[in-house]
C-alpha cells in the first residue's frame, strides 16, 4: 500500500489530492480576499480557454494544409516517376532511331557499291 502511495504520488496524484484540499478549504471559507484571487483565476483560466479555442481553430486549418501538402507531394513523386519512365522510353526510342539510322547507312553503302561493280 505504500508503494502504491509512493507511486501515485510520483505520477502527480498525491499532489492532485493536496491541490483538491485546498481549493475545498479556499471555496468554503469566508474569506473575500481569496475569494477575490479565485475570481482572478477564473478570469485568466477564462482568457486561456479563449486562447486555446483559437489555436484550436488553426491547428483544423494547419491540419488541412497538411492534408494538401501530403496530396501535393504525393502527386510530385508519382510525376516525377511517371518523368523517369518517359526518359527511359525516350533513349529506347533514340536508340531504336540510331540502330536504324545505322542500318539505313550499311544499306546506302551496299547499294553504292554495286552501283559501282555494275
Amino acid at each position: 500500500m505504500a508503494d502504491q502511495k509512493a507511486e501515485g504520488k510520483s505520477n502527480g496524484e498525491g499532489r492532485t489530492e493536496e491541490l483538491m484540499s485546498e481549493c475545498r478549504q479556499i471555496l468554503y471559507s469566508e474569506n473575500t480576499e481569496i475569494h477575490s484571487m479565485l475570481q482572478s483565476v477564473v478570469d485568466l483560466i477564462g482568457k486561456v480557454d479563449k486562447r486555446l479555442t483559437v489555436i484550436e481553430k488553426n491547428t483544423s486549418s494547419l491540419e488541412k494544409l497538411d492534408a494538401k501538402m501530403t496530396s501535393l507531394a504525393n502527386r510530385v513523386t508519382s510525376t516525377e516517376k511517371e518523368v523517369k519512365v518517359m526518359r527511359e522510353k525516350v533513349q529506347d526510342i533514340e536508340k531504336s532511331v540510331e540502330a536504324h539510322s545505322d542500318y539505313y547507312d550499311d544499306v546506302k553503302k551496299s547499294v553504292e557499291e554495286v552501283g559501282k561493280v555494275v
